[in-house]
């Protein structure tokens, strides 16, 4: 997994023990996802959830 990813899994859920593959080719320089705070609370809409995420998400 791209080391971002790899680097918060390890401290969220494995006390700092996991460690991510330094020749991944996604490396740290480049963006591998990034998590955007939308205050809300989860809606279903339909079969989906609230759509003023995907436009959030989308506009990023």
């Amino acid at each position: 997994m791209p080391p971002q990813i790899g680097s918060f899994i390890s401290e969220a859920v494995y006390d700092d023990l996991l460690e991510s593959n330094p020749l991944h080719p996604v490396t740290t320089e480049r963006m591998a996802c990034h998590f955007i705070n939308i205050p809300s609370q989860e809606q279903r809409h339909g079969t989906s959830w609230k759509v003023s995420h995907l436009n959030s998400v989308t506009r990023s």
